[in-house]
């Protein structure tokens, strides 16, 4: 159903958007007033030839946009096979014209042809009219006619479902089969990365051990310098500090007998001979400890090299490189399940196959039986209206596809989203004519 026709700077129309109801709509005026203009509006955004007459005076384009709310499901149906979203069954067809000759149609905002235009318009709206577009005159429309007279339309519908389900895998199909190249360099990239990983055995907190380690042994000599020298002159050489400190307590340790207000000092003086002593002792097995090892220091050298290139390639910091580890890992398991995913689809298209063939063999059976009754019954309804020599013949054409899959009576035929091969109306209205196409025997009245 149309809901509504929004026109621009078409004719003499400025900016018109006209609403529709369900029933009927009569557009009344005097002549002059523009009601044919709002149909050839509509014949434009339905695919009609277009004109740079229609854009307004004083313009540069023109613009006819149309909402419809769709419920057949062969409409439904070609949108579907053109990758078109139907938002809930409603459909936006939109045309613009330009002075410059070129011309753009949209249908729910994806690009189209004038021919896709053309296609939905048939499905869409019927104008009638002399010498204008009649439905009953496409031969796309004949096959609706024959479904709804031999009630195989639910057949019909059945069908088309499956039809666009084993479009939908093959698309997927070929998908994968494109993605395939790129699918294997990623993984073996991924392979690599995790290796690489794997094989340096990072630790959170390897790092920083290491660099303490690595400070000790860079600095080893002097540290050990430093620490004799300090033994050397508190422990060690003649009057050293320890030596003389004791001296001094001891000194101090007579005078509280004497005067007893020196007996914190002597206190003092103990403590602090106990501290030089437990500083030595703890210096020298510092001293004994440290390890003058180049091998090791050069062997962390390395280890931190390793971590250091592994951070620069995958994180700032060790962390952040098994967390990429455990990202790639997951990517790696998702990739290896394209196998399992392209013989899943596989299956799906061979199911799709066989119940298409079965389908579309027995709709076609079905349609043939219903075309000798359609006919009979046409001409009788002619012969009454005093048409006796009225001839009709429903012609079914079954296109020939040795790459199809479908066989019907020994030959494999071509598949569309309405069954087998295609349908049109022959007509001969006199004895003697040759039977054609309604559209080039039917006269406009």
């Amino acid at each position: 159903m149309l809901k509504e026709l929004r026109i621009k700077n078409f004719a003499i129309i400025d900016n018109l958007n006209v609403e529709f109801t369900s029933g009927l709509t009569a557009l009344t005026g005097e002549t002059g007033a523009g009601k044919s203009i709002i149909i050839d509006a509509l014949n434009l955004i339905l695919g009609g030839r277009a004109d740079s007459n229609f854009i307004r005076t004083g313009e540069s384009s023109a613009t006819v946009e149309s909402v419809f709310e769709i419920a057949n499901p062969q409409t439904l149906d070609i949108l579907s096979e053109l990758g078109i979203n139907a938002n809930n069954g409603e459909v936006v067809l939109r045309r613009t014209i330009s002075n410059t000759g070129k011309n753009r149609c949209l249908v729910n905002d994806c690009t189209v042809t004038v021919g896709v235009l053309a296609r939905l318009g048939n499905r869409l709206v019927d104008i009638h009219g002399q010498h204008d577009h009649q439905a009953l005159l496409n031969p796309e429309i004949h096959v609706d006619l024959l479904d709804l007279y031999g009630k195989t339309m639910d057949e019909r519908n059945e069908f088309s479902k499956k039809y666009f389900e084993y479009l939908e895998d093959l698309r997927k199909i070929e998908d994968l089969r494109s993605k395939e190249s790129d699918r294997m360099q990623r993984e073996d990239l991924l392979r690599f990365q995790i290796n690489e990983i794997d094989k340096a055995n990072l630790s959170l907190d390897e790092e920083d051990l290491l660099k303490s380690e690595k400070n000790k042994l860079q600095y080893a000599e002097k540290i050990h310098g430093s620490v004799k020298l300090v033994l050397n002159l508190i422990a060690e050489k003649e009057g050293a500090v320890l030596d003389e400190l004791g001296v001094a307590q001891r000194e101090l340790e007579s005078l509280p007998s004497l005067d007893p207000e020196l007996g914190k000092q002597a206190e003092r003086a103990q403590s602090a001979f106990c501290e030089i002593e437990e500083l030595i002792e703890e210096l020298r097995d510092y001293a004994h400890k440290i390890e003058f090892n180049p091998s090791r220091l050069e062997e962390i050298e390395d280890r931190l090299s390793e971590i250091n290139g592994l951070k620069r390639k995958y994180g700032g910091d060790s962390a952040l490189v098994l967390d990429h580890r455990e990202k790639i890992s997951n990517e790696l398991d998702t990739l290896s399940c394209f196998q399992e995913n392209m013989e899943k689809v596989q299956k799906n298209i061979k199911l799709h196959q066989t119940a298409l063939s079965k389908l579309s063999v027995i709709l076609a059976e079905k349609r043939e039986k219903t075309a000798s009754v359609f006919k009979k019954n046409v001409e009788k309804e002619l012969c009454d209206l005093g048409m006796k020599d009225v001839k009709l013949k429903v012609q079914f054409n079954y296109e020939e596809d040795d790459a199809n899959f479908v066989k019907f009576r020994d030959q494999k035929v071509k598949l569309n989203s309405t069954g087998l091969g295609s349908i049109e109306f022959l007509f001969s209205p006199n004895l003697g004519e040759d039977l054609k196409p309604l559209v080039k025997i039917a006269s406009g009245g």
